[in-house]
């Protein structure tokens, strides 16, 4: 009998899933808007960096925005030890965008870390 083995490194505390914690960071003060996502962060409130995704039917098919979902989750993954480890966001996919490409995905994560620790630098 084959065992599943279960990845590690997107665990449930990284996750953000309550109604509640959705609308504290929709009213967070800092946004910040990429070629394909939109992130709506705060800093301070988490000991680790965790993520939200809000992807409505707008977006297209469940197949699609389901592809959304894992495309950000991974460069969620990879990029996760460069985030400040205080960062709580949710993204969203910016509007009117239909084929999500990993690469412009991956590039909205890295120059958010730089505008968050740029945010970070400020707030103290």
């Amino acid at each position: 009998m084959a065992q599943t083995v279960v990845d590690s490194s997107f665990p449930k505390s990284a996750r953000i899933l309550k109604r509640g914690h959705f609308s504290q960071l929709h009213r967070a003060p800092h946004k910040f808007v990429g070629k394909q996502l939109v992130f709506d962060y705060r800093l301070g409130k988490s000991s680790c960096a965790r993520l939200g995704l809000t992807v409505s039917r707008k977006y297209g098919k469940s197949h699609e925005r389901n592809r959304f979902k894992r495309l950000v989750r991974e460069a969620f993954r990879l990029l996760r030890p460069h985030l400040p480890s205080d960062i709580e966001m949710n993204i969203l996919p910016q509007r009117g965008l239909q084929a999500p490409d990993f690469s412009l995905i991956h590039t909205d994560f890295q120059e958010l870390i730089v505008h968050a620790k740029r945010t970070a630098e400020k707030s103290r």
